[in-house]
């Protein structure tokens, strides 16, 4: 009997867009204990999304076992739509003023990050039952490129004038090689931007990164979902999430 493989997905919601959509995904597994990227793509909305990851799993990776799933869109509200607790926090833990901003309150979001987020959220959770962690791909990286103290963002690492995401990745991994960061590791080369991919499925592979380490429970990272009142969160999956980060 073939041993079933180890699979994280991870998806990054976003509208129609162009050509082939803006709703990235990506199919990660584990092999001797290395997280690698097996698939990726874009699609135009969860149900076409749905289906191209379906359909992967079908003819490549029949034994799959989907072991958790990373959503860069928010999985759980509050009552007044705005800053949740882990919004508060996230920035709390971020210097860099263009990386904070991006943490956006749920009330100020575009709809297609928020639909198409709980939609493949509830696709993910009837059909494979998996656990799901909500993230935020581009803090994630910031955060894995802090040293350990978090007391100021190494100058060789800010991005330079005309410089390419992916070649600003390859320029930190080099660096992170010979440095420590959160659990005595480097930064992931696996997280860093390929030249042909888009930034969707980018994020979408850092999702699924995401998921690999709350499975694992991943030294360095906590569940910031703990943190919210449950008094005043909304769950419109219906059942508990998390938000796994690696914020001490």
């Amino acid at each position: 009997m073939t041993e079933p493989v180890e699979v994280f997905l991870g998806f990054d919601p976003g509208g129609k867009g162009r050509k082939k959509g803006e709703f990235g995904w990506s199919i990660c597994h584990c092999e001797a204990d290395e997280f690698k990227q097996f698939r990726s793509g874009v699609g135009k909305d969860a149900g076409e999304v749905v289906e191209k990851v379906g359909q992967v799993l079908y003819n490549c990776l029949s034994n799959a076992r989907i072991l958790a799933v990373g959503i860069d869109a928010p999985m759980f509200w509050n009552m007044t739509g705005e800053d949740r607790v882990v919004d508060k926090v996230i920035r709390g833990a971020v210097k860099n003023k263009s990386v904070k901003s991006a943490v956006i309150p749920v009330n100020s979001l575009q709809g297609a990050c928020l639909v198409q987020g709980i939609l493949i959220g509830d696709a993910c959770y009837k059909q494979f039952n998996a656990p799901i962690t909500e993230t935020h791909p581009k803090v994630l990286r910031y955060l894995l490129k802090q040293p350990p103290d978090r007391k100021s963002f190494p100058a060789v690492l800010r991005k330079r004038n005309n410089e390419k995401p992916h070649e600003w990745d390859e320029r930190t991994a080099k660096w992170a090689a010979r440095q420590k960061f959160p659990a005595g590791k480097p930064f992931p080369a696996v997280l860093c931007k390929c030249k042909k991919e888009t930034l969707h499925q980018w994020d979408a592979r850092t999702a699924a990164y995401a998921a690999w380490c709350m499975h694992q429970g991943e030294q360095g990272w906590k569940d910031l979902f703990e943190q919210e009142d449950e008094h005043e969160r909304v769950l419109p999956l219906g059942t508990p999430v998390s938000y796994w980060m690696p914020i001490p």
